[in-house]
């Protein structure tokens, strides 16, 4: 039917039998719309209410405004296997640019990032309409290869017709699809700390804002930080070689082999370009990629506007290099995240900890489940890196 379940909120069984003794509730009542109300009402919701008196919920539907908003370059995929796509990319890669090797990795990023949505316009704009004229092409060839069957150049005009049409409607459903997707997740309204509901769409939006700041901001306690305290409790340090190790110059080899590493999908940054992009151009971007990663590690500089991927090559190299001191300065009660060792080994311990907890007899027992919500969200870079500066760290690491 082409109809899809518009985003609903409020009650989720919409029908009840209203008996006392036997009660029945079911969801019976949706609201479907087309493809074509998606496009007119992206902000549209409905509401469920409850029955009353009726034995079914009334459906409120409401056509709120979606805020206006800038959509994000992404690269797909799919522009890869296009002919035309690498030669675009080893034209503008070739244009000059002078400044540093991240400055330049950055500029011919941007340079090609404008270039690829014009490219992206041209070649897969208006597919619905493409994928009808792919279809009327091909039939017409087919046609012609009916009269002229031994005539090659219609076999090869057919094959190509063939893989345009499978690209362009493989290509449309998922647009469609992602369109779909968008509608049920976007945020129409939502609960202040208060519980009162705001359903204005700038009001939405400064709500979720406000939200992480609080969750993510560093909260001052006043405390200072002891270092004699610090180096009590950690024993450990690395040694005056594996210092070395962190400081030594990274090959060109050891970086290629990284980048490699890495998903196709993963580090998918602000700028859109994911690691799929660079492995797939890597003999036209290579030369840019190699110097921006190597004078990270000569100079410690970062520029904040270094591609997504790049950035995460950073760590992902560093980490490397990580692992190799870990056993040696992590406590051996910690058993994830460090290489040998098993998350699980803890969890068969506190199993074998908690066995018979339930019983009345025996010495006084007690068990504290520590909540680490925030654990990762938010940070104290001071005590961060006091505690690397105690386990032996080079500043120039540390920084």
């Amino acid at each position: 039917m082409g109809v899809d379940d518009l985003k609903f909120d409020g009650c989720l069984y919409t029908w009840s039998n209203k008996h006392v003794s036997s009660p029945i509730l079911k969801k019976l009542d949706r609201v479907l719309v087309n493809s074509k109300w998606e496009d007119e009402f992206q902000g549209s919701a409905a509401t469920f209410l409850t029955t009353c008196v009726s034995d079914h919920s009334p459906m409120v539907v409401k056509l709120a405004e979606l805020l206006r908003r800038k959509i994000p370059f992404r690269f797909f995929d799919y522009w890869i296997d296009h002919p035309d796509f690498l030669p675009l990319v080893a034209q503008v890669w070739g244009e000059a640019v002078v400044g540093t090797s991240m400055f330049c990795l950055c500029s011919k990023l941007r340079r090609l990032k404008l270039a690829l949505k014009y490219f992206n316009k041209e070649h897969f704009s208006d597919l619905p309409r493409r994928v009808t004229q792919a279809r009327s092409d091909l039939e017409h060839v087919q046609y012609l290869i009916q009269q002229s069957p031994l005539d090659p150049s219609l076999h090869i005009k057919e094959a190509w017709l063939i893989w345009e049409f499978a690209r362009d409607q493989s290509t449309a459903f998922f647009f469609k699809a992602m369109k779909s997707h968008y509608g049920k997740n976007k945020v129409v309204s939502i609960c202040r700390d208060d519980g009162t509901k705001v359903e204005e769409p700038h009001e939405v939006s400064k709500v979720i804002v406000e939200f992480y700041q609080n969750l993510l901001r560093q909260q001052p306690n006043g405390k200072s930080l002891a270092m004699d305290l610090l180096r009590r409790a950690l024993p450990k340090s690395i040694s005056a070689v594996q210092k070395e190790t962190f400081i030594r110059d990274v090959s060109y080899e050891k970086i290629k082999e990284v980048l490699f590493s890495l998903k196709d999908n993963k580090a998918m940054g602000l700028d859109g370009f994911n690691a799929g992009f660079f492995k797939r151009t890597w003999s036209i971007v290579r030369n840019n990629v190699l110097c921006a990663i190597k004078s990270f590690f000569d100079s410690g500089q970062l520029l904040k506007q270094v591609n997504a991927t790049t950035i995460a090559l950073v760590p992902k190299l560093i980490s490397n290099r990580v692992k190799m001191v870990l056993t040696d300065i992590v406590g051996s009660q910690q058993t994830a995240f460090v290489k040998g060792r098993h998350i699980s080994d803890n969890i068969y311990l506190s199993q074998e900890l908690l066995r018979n907890y339930h019983r009345s007899g025996g010495l006084p027992r007690c068990a504290l489940k520590v909540d680490l919500m925030k654990a990762y969200d938010s940070v104290r870079w001071d005590f961060l890196f006091m505690i690397l500066r105690v386990l032996g760290f080079l500043e120039k690491v540390i920084m």
